[in-house]
């Protein structure tokens, strides 16, 4: 069995709920926060 096969089936039957974020960002938001703490400055 390969991994693939391996992980559709360990994760049948199980569903996580899935709920919304406090706060909605638009996509410019969401890349310049992921830019914004991948560039960050120490």
């Amino acid at each position: 069995m390969t991994k693939q096969e391996a992980v559709p089936k360990a994760r049948k039957g199980k569903k996580r709920p899935k709920t919304a974020a406090t706060q909605q960002l638009s996509l410019v938001d969401k890349l310049t926060s992921n830019v914004n703490r991948i560039h960050k400055r120490v």
